[in-house]
């Protein structure tokens, strides 16, 4: 199932601040797609999202394997 492949992947690769990564990755909800002040995850369930501060990671310079990766993701949700 997808939103079970999305909670592995970020077990493995994704540093979750503020949390024991281990017990938080299960309760992660998996979002598909975002537009405006909405998201929405892999069911199709609509969220308003209220976050106000962002968190970012420096991934490098123009790395073709980003970059790509990067404009993949953008055309289904910019950050969420």
């Amino acid at each position: 199932e997808e939103e079970e492949r999305v909670r592995a992947a970020t077990e493995e690769h994704v540093l979750i601040q503020f949390a024991k990564q281990k017990s938080c990755a299960s309760k992660l909800v998996a979002f598909h797609q975002g537009a405006g002040v909405y998201f929405w995850d892999l069911r199709g369930k609509t969220y308003l999202d209220f976050a106000a501060q962002l968190f970012n990671l420096q991934l490098g310079h123009q790395h073709p394997g980003v970059v790509a990766a990067i404009t993949q993701q953008a055309a289904l949700a910019c950050y969420i």
